[in-house]
């Protein structure tokens, strides 16, 4: 779809998901504009397949003075074969979440601008502040700079007002308005909440390793999650910790994930990654390079893969996930040329996962997996390893995308960066990844209400009984 309204763009996409149609935001590029300049007209037709939705937004971004959309529905009719989630021809997508989202529209009071909050409960969402050296608290602040996300959630920060000003100012960001609370049972709606844990005045150098600082973000951490546990917030986001300063202020996991594995008492959870519609899982985590090959196993990758598969089901609402899974070495294995591991533990794996009914695949190698764009035909991928899923998803997806942690009870979602010390008290850090990590929690939130929902005493099978003779 094409519009200069991301607001009203978020509101379809949430409806295209509701519905189970995908919508991407279309860029009108400015070389368009020579293209579609005209000696003797306003503007020309580009005139190939895909020149209707460039012709149409452009007009409408040149012509009209109010708000606009286009949305674009007959070019899958271009499509001769199945492309990923689209089916051949395929005139007439999207329209369901056209239809989905103007019936929304039509049933609101008149006058009146409906919420998400409209008819449900909004979500209270905690917010660790992450790093105080680095652009967590930023991204966080000009996230809701945006008061009209206020409408749809109610954020808590788990920081220090004395922290929070100090960023605020350092990045001329006073006019985002926070309110101080004692607890989190205090908040407030249509606020950014601050919960202040301490007092004392922490020195702060923005760019700068955190060392003994990291502390703090281990007490945001902490209190954030306890109080997700109490039930006084719906959902967790977690802003960019660094990981080695985490570690020599005493903190005893390798990262946020296992963290909260460890807080839920839950054995197996699975780091995913979701962006453009591309999700992104692994079965080992943050361990080094040395130790991935004696890690996978036939049975962690049938945990990884189950999780993964369940979790489509109920926090992404795929009624049937198709799972792609990597191989480990180049070329997997190459038939055992390069490495028995693809051949020997993830084969059997992807068979057992086929008996029990999940539409998995594999083992794909991974260069030619992405590189060709057959990830596009399924709705999770699964690699072995850390880089060998997160490098290619950030190509992709970088700056937008969302870290979500499957298998806990509870809904946590961070940013796909990390603490950004390089950028970090220049104001240039770009919010989109942690708005779209608020976003994507609340959506988690919903659809596994919505699964739960859907399960509450469904149909029993019926015996037929024999007919009495007479």
């Amino acid at each position: 779809m094409g519009t200069a309204d991301d607001r009203t763009f978020e509101r379809l996409r949430a409806s295209g998901d509701h519905v189970h149609e995908r919508i991407a935001h279309f860029p009108f590029w400015k070389e368009y504009d020579k293209e579609l300049d005209s000696d003797i007209a306003d503007m020309k037709n580009l005139g190939s397949d895909s020149a209707g939705m460039i012709t149409a937004g452009k007009f409408l971004a040149r012509f009209t003075t109010r708000p606009y959309i286009h949305l674009d529905i007959a070019g899958p009719a271009f499509l001769t074969r199945r492309d990923g989630y689209r089916p051949k021809g395929g005139t007439g997508t999207r329209c369901g979440c056209s239809w989905n989202s103007s019936n929304v529209a039509r049933q609101r009071p008149s006058g009146k601008r409906r919420t998400m909050s409209e008819g449900r409960k909004v979500p209270r969402v905690g917010i660790s502040c992450g790093d105080l050296h680095g652009i967590g608290i930023e991204v966080v602040l000009k996230t809701f700079e945006d008061a009209r996300l206020l409408q749809d959630v109610t954020p808590v920060l788990y920081a220090s007002a004395k922290a929070v000003s100090h960023h605020r100012k350092a990045l001329g960001l006073d006019e985002v308005q926070f309110h101080r609370v004692n607890d989190a049972a205090e908040a407030l709606p249509k606020k950014l909440n601050l919960v202040n844990l301490w007092e004392e005045d922490v020195p702060i150098e923005l760019g700068k390793p955190s060392g003994k600082s990291a502390s703090f973000a281990i007490q945001s951490l902490e209190a954030a999650t306890h109080d997700l546990a109490a039930g006084k917030v719906d959902l967790l986001v977690t802003a960019p910790i660094d990981k080695n300063a985490m570690e020599a202020a005493g903190f005893a996991f390798p990262g946020h994930t296992e963290y909260l594995a460890h807080v839920a008492g839950v054995d197996q959870v699975l780091m995913v990654l979701v962006g453009d519609g591309l999700r992104v899982g692994t079965v080992t985590g943050h361990i080094p390079l040395k130790d991935v090959a004696p890690a996978i196993t036939t049975e962690r990758i049938l945990i990884k893969a189950r999780l993964f598969h369940q979790s489509l089901l109920r926090d992404f609402g795929v009624i049937t996930p198709r799972l792609a899974v990597l191989g480990l070495n180049p070329h997997a294995g190459d038939g055992g040329t390069l490495g028995t591991e693809d051949r020997e533990r993830i084969l059997p794996a992807v068979r057992q996962l086929v008996s029990e009914g999940i539409q998995a695949m594999g083992p794909y190698a991974a260069d030619g997996f992405f590189g060709n764009g057959t990830y596009k035909q399924f709705d999770g991928v699964l690699a072995m390893y850390h880089d060998q899923g997160l490098a290619p998803f950030k190509a992709l997806s970088f700056g937008h995308g969302v870290n979500f942690t499957a298998g806990l009870p509870i809904v946590r979602t961070s940013p796909d960066h990390g603490t950004g010390l390089d950028i970090a008290g220049k104001g240039v850090a770009d919010e989109g990844s942690f708005r779209n990590a608020v976003w994507m929690a609340t959506d988690i939130l919903r659809q596994r209400e919505l699964f739960k929902a859907i399960g509450v005493n469904p149909l029993q099978k019926q015996e037929r009984g024999k007919k009495e003779k007479d």
